[in-house]
């Protein structure tokens, strides 16, 4: 039985298996830490990708991470840059990642 029973984006239960996005992609930050990270479902997570998510599902990430133990450095402020940061200098003009599956959920 899967510790985490949705997906953070799509909102489906029930996984029986369940990948952990992380929500800057790991090809910016190249590390994996708890305030970036996210169940996701796999048809989420692969079709991410490497995009950034709608600034909507960012924001609960931070709104969330107030709940959580964080690494010592984190701030709402510093990871909010980051984000912003990645946007300029990282993502580009893809389009922001919106889950398709939430018929799913």
């Amino acid at each position: 039985m899967s510790f985490y029973k949705k997906c953070f984006y799509c909102k489906k239960h029930d996984l029986d298996d369940y990948h952990i996005d992380h929500v800057i992609p790991f090809d910016y930050v190249f590390h994996t830490d708890v305030f970036n990270c996210v169940p996701a479902c796999e048809d989420c997570n692969l079709s991410k990708s490497n995009k950034l998510p709608k600034k909507e599902f960012f924001d609960k990430v931070v709104t969330r991470n107030k709940k959580i133990k964080t690494n010592p450095n984190y701030s709402k402020e510093w990871y909010e840059k980051l984000y912003q940061d990645c946007l300029l200098e990282y993502h580009g003009k893809r389009e922001f990642f919106v889950p398709d599956c939430t018929n799913n959920a």
